[in-house]
């Protein structure tokens, strides 16, 4: 089979998924715009949510580890640690950090939750739960 006749196929069978992405909703921009640390360095984070999917991830820090998990029956989850101190982040990091998209328009994404672990001496850490009223979401750009 020639390569053209690979790609014609190929496409044939992905344009159902294309659309059922396309018919399953927006990406909406994950925020938590209140979020302080004392002064606080933030070395590691953990998001877990359920009745969605991560799609993006805006801002990925360099020096970090990062994974995202999307299951089949609808938790995801980004966790990240930095290598190094010198890659610690600010606050300001999770404003519009992460993108997620619903599973369901009718269904709202449920059990979110955000910890964050900081450090002033790289020695000492605490965790940090981030409530979810603390957490909002907004539409991504086009």
């Amino acid at each position: 089979m020639k390569l053209s006749a690979h790609v014609a196929i190929a496409l044939v069978l992905l344009l159902p998924i294309q659309e059922v992405l396309a018919q399953s909703g927006e990406v909406e921009l994950l925020s938590a715009p209140n979020l302080t640390t004392g002064g606080d360095r933030i070395v590691a984070f953990d998001l877990k949510a359920s009745d969605c999917t991560i799609r993006s991830l805006p801002k990925v820090p360099a020096g970090w580890f990062l994974s995202i998990t999307n299951d089949a029956s609808g938790r995801a989850e980004v966790r990240g640690n930095a290598q190094v101190g010198a890659a610690s982040l600010a606050a300001g990091y999770f404003l519009r950090f992460v993108g997620i998209q619903r599973q369901s328009q009718e269904k709202p994404i449920s059990n979110i939750a955000l910890e964050i672990v900081v450090t002033k001496d790289f020695i000492h850490e605490r965790h940090m739960a981030v409530s979810p009223t603390g957490l909002t979401l907004s539409k991504e750009p086009s």
